[in-house]
């Protein structure tokens, strides 16, 4: 099981960080360019004990701002958060230009059926890190993004 899991993570950070890298676009009209930083993913599972997460979801932070809404987690600040625990809803990041964002995995399952679980929508840096003898789950319950607008994400873990 533990070298099923293995495989299957590995071929997610493949995915996330193949979607990930820097893109200016500018389509000749005006000056305008957009771009997109890289999503830095850490996974160490040699620990993993076959433990799910479980009870209520908890973001702790001694340097950072969040809100929450209906499940909706909006991260806009620079700091380190640790996330545990099981919640049905997603994290969204809208932090300034230059803020650097650490999301430390502790026991977490994250589940979205309306949106990417992590969705990272403007930061300068963002690090999204497992802790040791964790078991973390991110999962896009969703058939397909049903919509074009901005604010929707692209799978599990998206940066736009």
């Amino acid at each position: 099981m533990k070298k099923y899991f293995s495989i299957i993570l590995s071929l997610l950070m493949v995915l996330v960080l193949c979607s990930c890298g820097t893109n200016s676009t500018n389509n000749g009209d005006d000056d305008s360019s957009s771009s997109v930083d890289a999503v830095t993913v850490s996974v160490d599972d040699s620990a993993y004990d076959g433990t799910t997460a479980t009870g209520d979801f908890t973001i702790t932070t001694e340097d950072g701002t969040y809100t929450e809404s209906s499940g909706v987690y909006t991260i806009s600040s620079a700091g380190t958060y640790s996330l545990s625990g099981s919640l049905e809803g997603y994290i969204y990041v809208n932090a300034g230009d230059d803020d650097e964002i650490v999301l430390e995995l502790n026991g977490v399952n994250i589940e979205s059926d309306v949106n990417s679980p992590i969705f990272i929508y403007n930061a300068g840096e963002v690090k999204i890190k497992s802790l040791k003898d964790t078991y973390n789950t991110i999962t896009d319950s969703r058939d397909l993004k049903e919509s074009d607008v901005e604010t929707q994400g692209e799978g599990a873990i998206y940066a736009k």
